[in-house]
């Protein structure tokens, strides 16, 4: 499922890609079950949750869903739900393309949903590369989002830590 919409994503965008509007294709629909059955069911990973909610986000931003109501919001909501569950074992790259994929369907989280990926912002921003931090700060300022002081000083750091790393190469 994830790996449908990760590809799916990467094409919305092509100009010869149909149909147009996937929510009309019974195909794609039966995607949407899928993806609402594993989440609600606990059967995605963080990665694989990350990954489908991201392809949404594309496909959106590509304007190939035609809104985000109907089963799309009913996937959406149940991958909000898995978010909550996988929030404390995602990993950088899974946290920023999740936080990105609400700010691009400019989709603000649930309080208890919202709380989890703060949380996890926290924990994961040490490692973070330099576009999982772009993207997950982009995220807080589309969404309007201000982070608590914790993530603020965890965020803090590591966009120093970036900056030094990338001029560190211009001072050896």
């Amino acid at each position: 499922v994830s790996t449908a919409f990760n590809r799916l994503g990467k094409m919305a965008k092509w100009q010869d890609f149909s149909p147009r509007r996937l929510t009309a294709d019974d195909g794609f629909q039966a995607l949407l079950r899928l993806t609402r059955d594993f989440a609600e069911n606990g059967q995605f990973m963080a990665q694989s949750a990350a990954n489908t909610t991201h392809g949404i986000a594309k496909l959106h931003e590509a304007g190939r869903l035609g809104g985000l109501d109907g089963s799309v919001d009913d996937a959406l909501a149940a991958l909000e739900l898995a978010a909550v569950r996988l929030a404390p074992e995602m990993k950088p790259q899974e946290l920023a393309n999740t936080v990105y994929a609400y700010s691009v369907l400019g989709r603000m989280p649930g309080e208890e949903t919202w709380a989890a990926l703060e949380a996890a912002a926290g924990r994961v921003a040490r490692g973070l590369k330099p576009q999982e931090l772009a993207n997950l700060v982009w995220g807080y300022a589309k969404l309007g989002r201000m982070p608590g002081d914790k993530t603020w000083t965890a965020l803090d750091a590591a966009a120093g830590r970036v900056a030094m790393r990338s001029l560190l190469p211009m001072w050896v």
